[in-house]
């Protein structure tokens, strides 16, 4: 049998739907709407998804004896009406089916729809599908949606009114409707594509394909009310959505814990966009990935309050003292000729006088001044010229190309005046942590676990536990960003300082103040100071109390460190890892234990001397990429950001940077939920970020791809 060009449409008591629809569809055979300004657009439309005029026009109805009549009403305006050749109008119900009533004769109607658009779509193969929504009850309408997402269709359309229907439309005589309306009258009445070229669905298909001589369908259903198609696609979709799930869990295999969930229901192909596109292959394109990135939430779970200050904000914290340093000036001239020799050196851009005077630690205490007066005076005098206090903060490793494979002595030696020279005092320190809120909602960071070693900030008129308080006050209850807190042991300096910091941490543990505030512990520094094994004795009051650790091991030392971190302080997580990589065994280890890596790129290319864009046959290999293929836990960190002059946002691309070829935005989304599923949170709290997270990376992946 030819193929041929259906309209099939529901319809109720308004036989005028007829009319209406061909009207718009068949304007050279019926000339309804002449006069409508629109009409020539819609056809233009129609003109795209239409192969001819319409051949015939099915409708499903129920048996009704109102309708019926409008029904035969119908056929005869058709036959009166058609300028050329009138359209046979074919009608399908079932007997006895005439309000729906209740739920079996809307699934008895459901099924009806199903079939004559099954029987529809096989007779007009090749040629165009109507479907329209306009008639019918509200469920009809339904049926005929989910009848164009199973079978397909050319077009799904709707007949719609911009007030209510004119007195012209309520059970008018066929005259009024021979001519075409005046324009006042047809501009009420619009045409509304709701989809065109609409393709059938899987389920129509798979397992084997549903065809009309399985499921026939008659004018005239008499008694046999089946709902036997309706059912077997029920039945196929929930196979589907089975097949989906144990496709889903096969798909994600191990990212079950490591990925985003809801990522799994994208689109193939934003997935394989994510897949397939790079980041950090090209310099010239640093900008616009660091603006995609910036725009996601992030969690930064390796940041050292001592090295957060960039130099203009160092110089904004230090101006805090002003008013003391004025009292200082006017009450010890010694101390305001000092300072006004200092105000001359920056005027004269003397770059050396001023790099030996920030190199001498005396500079903390002159003239017996309390902490951190002297240091805080000093970076005053720049507030005018803050390109000089770089120059005299970084000397040579101004330059990013000199700023690199420095060493770990080096580096800290840059951050003498930013952490405990100029944190000594409670103002510094508020003033620091509203730049701290500032820089974390400015780049997106949901979560920040802060850490810093208080008892190295006593020497102003603060307390060790007056420190606590203050990053407590200011940042727990932060309206953007959650804050927490890890207390940082150090390696270099004395044990008493060690051990302080211990007890201190073990004090606040107790305290039902800070026992969500301080959730962890961090042995930093130098790690040829003191290796692991040498502070384990020291170390088991925490390991008793089954506190969180974090070790800073692997960045300058051997794996063996790391060995030492994981097994003999039973570290959660470990700082940097670096040579983690030497050792195959160390790093299943790290998997079934779920141990994670806070790489931070920045610092790891200054310090270790990683290179960017590095060619990938080179010996020394940034080992993230390594890491991510052996299924590693890895976050991205800032580390220092004001010292290592960065933003968490730019880590990432710093870290595709490091990495040949670059890393591909699904790894980086990767990274970016290993951030909240490595933090030292109960597992509620890691829930409610990490869903919120989601939420909102979902949302703004459309707009940033």
């Amino acid at each position: 049998m030819a193929s041929i060009n259906i309209l099939v449409t529901t319809l109720g008591a308004s036989w005028p739907v007829i009319p209406e629809l061909l009207g718009f569809l068949d304007p050279e055979n019926f000339s309804l709407f002449q006069y409508h300004s629109g009409l020539n657009i819609f056809r233009q439309k129609l003109d795209k998804y239409i192969t001819g005029p319409l051949d015939e026009i099915w409708v499903v109805t129920t048996h009704d004896e109102k309708v019926l009549k409008g029904i035969e009403v119908a056929r005869y305006w058709i036959e009166v009406a058609a300028r050329k050749k009138p359209i046979p109008l074919h009608c399908f119900f079932y007997n006895g089916i005439s309000d729906l009533s209740n739920e079996d004769e809307c699934r008895c109607i459901s099924d009806l729809i199903l079939r004559v658009t099954l029987k529809a779509k096989e007779l007009s193969r090749g040629k165009t599908l109507i479907l329209s929504l306009t008639g019918g009850r509200k469920t009809m309408s339904a049926d005929m949606q989910r009848a164009a997402d199973i079978w397909g269709c050319d077009l799904l359309l709707h007949i719609a009114n911009k007030e209510p229907i004119n007195e012209v439309f309520k059970n008018p005589p066929i005259e009024k409707l021979l001519y075409p309306l005046e324009q006042k009258i047809a501009e009420n009445i619009f045409p509304v594509i709701i989809q065109s070229v609409r393709f059938p669905s899987l389920y129509s298909q798979i397992p084997s394909p549903l065809t009309s001589s399985a499921f026939p369908v008659r004018p005239d259903m008499a008694n046999d009310r089946s709902v036997a198609l309706l059912s077997e696609i029920e039945n196929r979709i929930g196979q589907a959505q089975n097949v989906y799930f144990n496709a889903y869990q096969q798909r994600i295999g191990n990212e079950t814990l490591s990925f985003f969930q809801a990522f799994h229901q994208l689109p193939p192909t934003v997935i394989e966009k994510l897949k397939n596109t790079y980041i950090g292959k090209d310099p010239g394109s640093e900008k616009k990935e660091q603006g995609w990135l910036i725009k996601l939430p992030k969690a930064e779970l390796h940041c050292h309050l001592g090295g957060v200050l960039s130099t203009e904000h160092l110089i904004e914290v230090a101006l805090t003292e002003k008013s003391l340093i004025e009292k200082y000036t006017a009450k010890i001239p010694a101390f305001s000729e000092w300072l006004s020799n200092i105000n001359k050196y920056v005027v004269e851009n003397n770059l050396g006088m001023l790099k030996k005077i920030a190199a001498d630690r005396k500079i903390r205490n002159l003239f017996d001044l309390p902490e951190p007066i002297p240091v805080a005076a000093f970076i005053s005098t720049f507030e005018k010229n803050i390109s000089l206090l770089e120059k005299v903060i970084y000397g040579k490793f101004i330059d990013g190309n000199c700023f690199f494979g420095i060493g770990i002595r080096e580096y800290e030696k840059l951050g003498d005046l930013q952490g405990s020279a100029i944190l000594q005092s409670d103002r510094t320190l508020l003033k620091t942590c509203e730049y701290l809120r500032f820089y974390a909602k400015s780049n997106n960071i949901r979560y920040m676990e802060l850490r810093c070693s208080p008892c190295n900030y006593e020497r102003g008129n603060m307390t060790a536990e007056k420190v606590v308080e203050i990053l407590y006050n200011e940042l727990y209850d932060s309206p953007d960003t959650t804050f927490r807190l890890i207390i940082i042991g150090s390696r270099h300096g004395d044990e008493t300082t060690l051990r302080r910091h211990i007890e201190l941490a073990l004090k606040l543990l107790h305290t039902p103040k800070y026992q969500n505030f301080i959730v962890g512990f961090d042995l930093a520094g130098d790690e040829a100071k003191a290796s692991p094994a040498e502070v384990r004795e020291l170390f088991l009051p925490l390991m008793k109390q089954c506190m969180r650790i974090t070790i800073h091991a692997g960045e300058t030392q051997p794996a063996d460190n790391i060995w030492e971190a994981v097994y003999v302080l039973n570290a959660d997580r470990i700082g940097h890892g670096l040579s983690l990589k030497n050792s195959p065994n160390l790093i299943k280890r790290f998997i079934d234990r779920k141990i994670y890596v806070e790489m931070c790129p920045s610092s790891n290319h200054q310090i270790v001397g990683y290179q960017f864009f590095p060619d990938k046959n080179e010996k020394n290999i940034y080992p993230l990429s390594e890491y991510l293929n052996a299924s590693l836990k890895v976050t991205i960190n800032t580390d220092n950001p004001g010292i290592s002059r960065t933003t968490l946002s730019k880590e990432f691309v710093r870290a595709a940077q490091l990495t040949p070829g670059g890393i591909t935005m699904w790894d980086l989304l990767k990274i970016i939920r290993h951030g909240f599923l490595g933090a030292f949170l109960a597992p509620a709290e890691k829930r409610k970020l990490i869903f919120k997270a989601e939420e909102e990376i979902f949302s703004k992946l459309p707009s940033i791809m």
